[in-house]
């Protein structure tokens, strides 16, 4: 068999090479030309607003070194993390662009963090002083820094009445370089927000009356990019806009403005029965199912497994449903509604196939879920397929082997 055949898999051209590669052919597809379409298409809404393309929990479950690198070839500013070891892995894939570390360590490993070469959160004085320090020693100063500033959500950061304080101690030291100031209002009801807001913009205001330079001023994340424009400042860090996860009706996205980068989640039909194999006492037998397949996807592979059994599958455009619950690694489905379909065919757990599409979206939004339920909770053993130009261009499997 020629492995630069191809075959048509969810309407897309796949080469043999990478079928052969899902040894256990349940995978989850990213669409890395819909990230990068995200990006410009965002950008160009913002108009000169800076854009920082937030990549954490693994770039929110599809992969912090594929999506590192299609954020910087689409024009991002900068990009932010929040572990330092995603900082390791997109300089070793070759991101060149800033990224921003979220506080997320303790002065202990203020040399661990400077020699990372990413821009470190400066959250109080101690934090300040371990980090100016550990740029003196390995010779990095003066290290870029950004502050961040709790103005009432109630996490990580200096306390908005003490921020003028830290900040005017941060300028005066030449080991350090003030490079922006930002504050997170998270899922803040939007007064709130606004408030937080307000007290941010106060901040400012009295740092430029002492002649403190703010070049990066930012906390608008994806609810506040959308509802309001007015926080957008002169720098955004959405995250889940990015990755076209639909946001609640109080946040719409313009239609258009992003695409899901979620392609799908699909599977092969390992087995199919005739229905009259079935023993009487067979705890999935109905008497209306005529045949059933058993499919290599199970509990183990997703979070919240109820809302597949719920949702059910597509195969060859017709939407068919499971036979009782999921078990650790395999699930049975009634394909009594598809005649013709056999071992091998591809089925569809999560997106289109042939006109017939299972939305995550609504899945979620129909159950009470999140989409972090969906696209953070993928188990890492499944491999992920990259699309790129319409087509797989990479497939990671366990243990991070790549083709």
């Amino acid at each position: 068999m020629d492995e630069d055949e191809v075959t048509m898999i969810g309407g897309a051209p796949w080469s043999l090479r990478f079928v052969k590669a899902l040894v256990r052919p349940t995978w989850v597809e990213v669409d890395l030309d819909a990230l990068e379409y995200n990006v410009r298409s965002v950008k160009r809404m913002l108009g000169g607003v800076r854009l920082i393309g937030v990549l954490k929990g693994d770039a929110c479950g599809f992969g912090t070194e594929e999506c590192g690198v299609a954020m910087e070839r689409a024009g991002v500013d900068m990009v932010a993390v929040g572990n330092p070891f995603e900082v390791e892995v997109l300089r070793r894939a070759g991101v060149k662009c800033p990224i921003l570390l979220f506080a997320s360590y303790t002065g202990a490993q203020a040399e661990e963090i400077v020699g990372l070469g990413a821009i470190p959160t400066v959250v109080d004085s101690a934090s300040a002083l371990a980090l100016a320090a550990a740029a003196e020693k390995l010779s990095k100063a003066p290290l870029e820094v950004f502050v961040k500033v709790d103005t009432g959500l109630g996490r990580l950061g200096v306390p908005y009445v003490h921020a003028v304080g830290l900040i005017k101690r941060l300028a005066a030291d030449s080991r350090l370089y003030l490079k922006g100031v930002y504050s997170h209002a998270g899922s803040s009801k939007d007064e709130w927000a606004v408030e937080m807001f307000r007290r941010l913009q106060q901040l400012f205001t009295e740092l430029e009356a002492r002649g403190i330079d703010v070049p990066y001023r930012f906390i608008a994340s994806t609810p506040y990019v959308l509802r309001h424009p007015e926080m957008w400042l002169n720098t955004v860090d959405p995250g889940r806009l990015l990755f076209g996860i639909k946001q609640p009706a109080g946040a719409p996205a313009p239609e258009g403005l992003v695409k899901p980068v979620l392609r799908g989640l699909r599977t092969r039909l390992i087995q199919v029965k005739d229905a009259s194999t079935w023993d009487p006492p067979a705890y999935r037998a109905r008497a209306d199912v005529t045949r059933y397949g058993v499919v290599p996807f199970g509990w183990a592979d997703v979070f919240l497994p109820a809302l597949y059994e719920k949702s059910g599958a597509v195969i060859r455009g017709t939407h068919v449903g499971f036979l009782g619950k999921l078990t650790t690694e395999h699930g049975v489905l009634d394909l009594t509604p598809v005649a013709d379909c056999g071992e091998g065919d591809v089925v569809t757990l999560l997106g289109e196939d042939s006109g017939t599409a299972i939305d995550p979206f609504q899945l979620v939004h129909d159950n009470g879920a999140l989409m972090s339920d969906i696209t953070r909770r993928f188990h890492r053993h499944l491999p992920y397929v990259y699309f790129r130009d319409g087509k797989p261009a990479k497939v990671k499997t366990l243990g991070g082997h790549v083709l």
